[in-house]
């Protein structure tokens, strides 16, 4: 509850919004996205998929030109 008495979630309903979910390439990322697949054919919508790869070192790619 926020000081006006409603609570901060109250009227959030989003059943339609896109699924957005980022994968790394692990176990648990792979497991996240067969959740936001269900979740995105459930509401019938729009999955987005987020792809991320570590940063490298510097050390490890040298000098660029």
């Amino acid at each position: 509850m926020t000081d006006t008495g409603i609570s901060p979630h109250e009227g959030l309903h989003m059943p339609h919004g896109e699924v957005v979910v980022g994968v790394d390439g692990s176990d648990p990322a792979v497991r996240a996205l067969d959740r936001a697949a269900d979740e995105a054919h459930r509401r019938d919508t729009v999955l987005r998929i987020v792809f991320a790869l570590p940063w490298p070192d510097p050390g490890e790619v040298g000098s660029i030109g």
